[in-house]
């Protein structure tokens, strides 16, 4: 079972000087908030979702530690603390098919006296941020450690909203994901599809603070990962925000610059079902948006 191996950023050990004949090693690194920057909230939301490395002990994991966080409003000139409560939450969109052993859970940080409309808290919490590549370089990226919510005096509900599934792209071609054989990541050949969900207004001023999950039926919860190293946490994407990228492992290309391997997640082919899910996190507010989604291996 891989205990730690559920943060929701990873440090690579070959990351600095890849090597692909090594085995696929990850150092865990500290979470952060599923939202982050400047976020214009519904006065119905329940609190900030928060993702990370869980510590695994005496056969359960172990919740983040409160001593990491602070949550701050802001009153007359400046920020003060306010109490404050970490929430677990389990739902089956938080899981994936793929991962029957990962701990399907994510928290919510909230004020202890709730939201009030018309006020602007501030979140942050005291991790050291996550290793991502940009222009070609290791650079920690610390942008999810804060979130300022302005609380609106609207509410978000799915009676006022609805939604629609946007075909982005159908093509053949190099899919990069994860693999349990031996790499962090493989390359394969696959038929890719790419959607996108579009929100009615209602609910398009909510979007930063709304999570998306994909379900294809018959298949459980779409969520796969750039790399082990790299996982998607729940109710994000590995191709962007409201945006996905379903697929089926056709092959492997003729160029190697990774260990070739199995991809972890991979749909068969066929015709599919698809649910793109919108949701508020902690609350039963959702927008469900469906289509059909082909994939095959034979090239046109």
């Amino acid at each position: 079972m891989r205990q730690v191996l559920i943060g929701a950023g990873w440090l690579v050990a070959s990351f600095l000087s890849p090597a692909p004949a090594n085995p696929c090693s990850c150092m865990g690194v500290e979470g952060g908030f599923l939202v982050g920057g400047q976020v214009v909230y519904p006065r119905n939301a329940i609190g900030v979702p928060w993702w990370g490395e869980l510590e695994w002990k005496d056969g359960s994991f172990v919740p983040p530690s409160a001593e990491k966080f602070t949550v701050e409003q802001w009153k007359g000139s400046s920020w003060k603390a306010v109490p404050f409560e970490l929430v677990r939450r389990e739902d089956e969109m938080i899981g994936r098919y793929h991962r029957s052993g990962e701990a399907s859970v994510l928290y919510l940080v909230h004020p202890s006296a709730g939201f009030k409309p018309h006020s602007r808290y501030r979140f942050t919490f005291a991790g050291r941020g996550r290793f991502i590549r940009r222009d070609g370089k290791p650079v920690l990226d610390r942008s999810m450690l804060e979130t300022i919510v302005d609380v609106s005096p609207d509410p978000c509900l799915a009676s006022s909203g609805h939604a629609s599934v946007e075909a982005l792209d159908h093509s053949y071609g190099e899919v990069t994901t994860s693999t349990l054989a031996g790499s962090c990541a493989t390359t394969i050949l696959g038929d890719r599809a790419a959607i996108k969900m579009n929100l009615s207004p209602d609910w398009a001023k909510w979007s930063d603070a709304l999570l998306f999950t994909v379900k294809v039926h018959g298949i459980g919860f779409w969520r796969p990962d750039k790399s082990l190293c790299t996982p998607t946490p729940p109710g994000t994407s590995w191709t962007g925000r409201g945006q996905e990228l379903l697929y089926t492992a056709c092959g492997e290309p003729n160029h190697g610059t990774m260990i070739s391997g199995a991809p972890e997640a991979s749909l068969p082919s066929g015709t599919f079902d698809v649910d793109y899910i919108a949701w508020l996190p902690g609350t039963a507010e959702q927008l469900v948006a469906s289509t059909k989604v082909t994939l095959g291996c034979s090239k046109n």
